[in-house]
């Protein structure tokens, strides 16, 4: 699990300035260079900006407002929302849809298994890091 000392700090971004974070470009290529596949680089484009909005808006609690729209090719040299620290993130996330789409559903229990646990680490640091707690209003 991932820590940071950023108690009491206001969260413009959830990126650090030491570290950069993936392209949508990067992502597919690192993907599809461990696990070939023939889904189209749009649709991994697609599931890219789909986890990035939910975790602005279901971790980050952003507004719906602040959804961004990925628009293909032109997003491909966009980066994704979080720094290269939760590359595995997105790079899980995209071979877990790959083996649905291929109907390899043992493999895609594995990966989902290790996307949840990845997510619900970014999760925690997220909380920990930026006291989200404090902010929501229920």
């Amino acid at each position: 699990m991932r820590t940071g000392d950023t108690k009491g700090e206001k969260c413009p971004s959830p990126r650090s300035p030491m570290e950069d974070a993936m392209t949508i470009r990067e992502a597919i290529e690192r993907v599809d260079e461990i696990k070939p596949n023939a889904v189209t680089e749009r649709r991994k484009a697609e599931w890219l900006e789909m986890l990035d909005n939910k975790i602005r808006t279901e971790i980050m609690l952003l507004d719906i407002s602040e959804k961004k729209a990925y628009k293909y090719p032109d997003c491909l040299d966009w980066e994704l929302l979080l720094d290269d620290t939760w590359r595995s993130l997105y790079e899980y996330h995209l071979c877990s849809e790959i083996d649905i789409v291929n109907n390899e559903y043992d493999k895609a229990v594995n990966t989902q298994t290790l996307f949840n646990s990845e997510l619900n680490d970014f999760t925690v640091w997220f909380a920990n890091a930026y006291e989200v707690a404090q902010y929501q209003v229920r």
